[in-house]
């Protein structure tokens, strides 16, 4: 469990860092272009926030492990959300809306840009729950692909 865990938060930094990088370098591009269009623009941060999911679902996929059940599973990678959620709810109970939510942002950074769609801190909030939700979906659906595989190569033998 603690292996999925250390596991689980060097894919946040690195989904993050990743999405951050790219993100931001093909968002000059779109702004310098499209700056006046909001849908063009929602659209792309949007596009942008999809494939950072993805990621954490490709990368649970691999390198994470089934703990026996899918509840573990899930708690094995939940710390990364849960900082991100406590970060979030303490910055909305005591501080404004602005600059202290960097730390927030940065914590997060392969989901900025749907926050940037979204635009309102309470709702931006339950966005931290997400990289936990799909690292697990990619542990699940590993776990039924090799049950699945088991049964098929069970059957072959009969």
């Amino acid at each position: 469990m603690l292996r999925n865990t250390v596991i689980a938060f060097f894919i946040h930094i690195f989904t993050g860092v990743i999405i951050w990088l790219s993100g931001n370098y093909f968002y000059d591009f779109v702004f310098n272009k499209y700056q006046s269009n909001a849908v063009i623009m929602n659209s792309y941060l949007l596009c942008v926030s999809i494939i950072g999911l993805t990621v954490y679902y490709i990368l649970g996929r691999k390198l994470l492990r089934f703990q026996g059940s899918k509840l573990k599973s899930l708690l094995s990678v939940s710390l990364v959300s849960l900082i991100g959620f406590i970060i979030g709810l303490y910055l909305i109970i005591f501080t404004n809306d602005g600059w202290d939510w960097i730390m927030y942002i940065l914590y997060n950074a392969a989901l900025h840009p749907a926050m940037m769609v979204i635009a309102n801190t309470k709702y931006a909030l339950w966005l931290s729950i997400l990289p936990s939700l799909f690292m697990w979906m990619g542990i699940v659906h590993k776990e039924k692909s090799n049950m699945l595989s088991q049964v098929q190569f069970f059957e072959e033998q009969l």
